[in-house]
């Protein structure tokens, strides 16, 4: 399966890959791979809560 996605590494458009799925996720697995760089991305929610850091110029 390809999906065009934004790639933070090669700074566009590209096309991403979805390896096979070790953990039986099928067609909803969040693991996708840029076909050119081979950066992997892991799409949809999380559930690990964020802390927010904010910094100050003085």
């Amino acid at each position: 399966m390809t999906r065009y996605l934004d790639c933070p590494a090669c700074a566009g458009e590209q096309p991403f890959e979805q390896p096979g799925c070790l953990d039986h996720h099928g067609v909803d697995c969040p693991e996708w791979f840029c076909s050119a760089c081979g950066v992997a991305v892991v799409l949809g929610y999380s559930s690990i809560a964020r802390r927010r850091i904010t910094t100050v110029a003085a």
